[in-house]
């Protein structure tokens, strides 16, 4: 036999577990089985032989419990200096600055000039031209915007005049 037909003497009618209760059709005698109603948007009882359709009250199907105590671990943290998975905190070392790998200078943000803490570098190969250390496209680069800036004054003087 189950342990459902056999209460213990000191289990009370409260705290025993209930047993499954099954429905049955009152026009065929078949068993109902759970549908859901979507219309109504309730639990409902259908027969799947004969269209006989009982609704169910408010009754508890389903109680998903779960523990929300808190054990004596909360606030204890003796164990973490023994725990081998947290690095020290000499571990962590100065932050690596970026650096070019060719001139090994540091490269700066383009817009405070302070080096950044990502600790990237910048991979450059030999045919690529220098000067003063930097590259020479990038020294292009800001003559050609000078030159921009140049222009445009002039074709304001000779609009003015």
């Amino acid at each position: 036999m189950s342990a459902y037909d056999s209460p213990k003497d000191d289990v009370t009618e409260e705290s025993k577990p209930k047993k499954i209760e099954f429905r049955f059709c009152k026009e065929c005698a078949n068993m109902l089985y759970p549908r859901e109603d979507r219309t109504l948007g309730t639990l409902t009882f259908q027969c799947r032989n004969c269209q006989f359709s009982e609704e169910v009250g408010p009754v508890c199907i389903y109680r998903n419990e779960l523990s929300n105590t808190v054990g004596e671990t909360s606030g204890v943290t003796q164990d973490v200096a023994s725990d081998p998975t947290v690095g020290e905190p000499s571990d962590l070392g100065p932050i690596i600055p970026d650096f070019c790998t060719f001139c090994g200078q540091e490269i700066l943000c383009p817009t405070c000039g302070d080096p950044t803490d990502g600790g990237q570098c910048l991979v450059v190969t030999d045919d690529d031209s220098y000067v003063d250390g930097r590259l020479e496209r990038e020294v292009n680069t800001e003559l050609l915007a000078a030159e921009d800036e140049y222009e445009d004054e002039d074709e304001d003087e000779d609009m003015q005049t």
